[in-house]
């Protein structure tokens, strides 16, 4: 049901890709239970998929790769689109925000690291949290309790045994009741770029304490078994050593997706 995505995620340049037209009801809570097909990309260390009807896109973001998570919990991700097919930054959803650093926070040799309990408090926060991004402007939704409304757009996360889950929901198309929208149809030909910012040395301090607490959603998951997303069989654990990518080196890629028409 879920396009792949794989190709956008393992190479450069702009790539063709096709959804599939949702056929069945998708709910956005951070679960994969709605997707049939989510392309493990090995070189990223995630899996990605899209659907779309006539009113909106789906998609789903799966990582299981420890660095890389740790790297988007610190510094956020981009899901950018532009209906042009182009690589224009023209609507944004932020989601997730970055970890929230204040300076005074920061350890020091009078002040140790945060907590366990403490980087989970910030984290909860941070995943209530999301911008839209549109004509130069941000909107932001916190904690299921809109300060300016964005109806239309959806997003969660969550994720079992050491993965973290991206949900999105997205607008084709702006009305009255909907003011931010990708601004395009089925049947269309779009751009999708998947962007984290660059790492910033400057907040390790407090965010140092992520490279010993697991991610969200528990333990690493483990054991040998067939792969849900690569369809692969074999060992299902990350492996320390054998990351497949750097936090210094930032995610920056985009691709064209054609939607379907049904």
């Amino acid at each position: 049901m879920a396009a792949a995505l794989g190709a956008l995620l393992a190479g450069c340049g702009s790539v063709s890709l096709q959804s599939s037209y949702r056929d069945h009801e998708i709910t956005i809570d951070g679960s994969y239970d709605d997707w049939s097909e989510i392309e493990y990309v090995e070189k990223l260390g995630l899996s990605i998929g899209v659907a779309n009807d006539d009113e909106y896109v789906y998609a789903i973001i799966v990582v299981r790769d420890n660095e890389l998570q740790r790297r988007i919990f610190r510094n956020g991700m981009m899901l950018w689109f532009d209906p042009s097919g182009g690589q224009t930054q023209n609507l944004g959803i932020h989601y997730p925000m970055a970890l929230p650093i204040d300076p005074s926070e920061r350890p020091t040799m009078l002040r140790p690291r945060p907590t366990p309990e403490e980087l989970a408090e910030k984290r909860k926060k941070m995943l209530s949290e999301y911008e839209v991004i549109a004509d130069g402007g941000r909107v932001r939704k916190v904690s299921g309790v809109s300060i300016h409304d964005v109806p239309g757009i959806e997003v969660h996360s969550g994720g079992p045994n050491g993965m973290s889950v991206f949900e999105y929901k997205i607008p084709l198309r702006t009305s009255d009741a909907i003011p931010y929208a990708i601004g395009s149809s089925a049947g269309a030909s779009i751009g999708v770029g998947l962007v984290t910012p660059e790492f910033d040395p400057e907040a390790m301090g407090e965010q140092a304490g992520l490279d010993e607490t697991t991610p969200p959603g528990g333990g690493i998951g483990g054991g040998r078994g067939r792969d849900s997303y690569s369809g692969r069989s074999g060992d299902t654990r990350t492996r320390r050593g054998t990351q497949p990518m750097s936090m210094s080196k930032p995610v920056n890629v985009w691709g064209i997706l054609q939607l379907s028409s049904r």
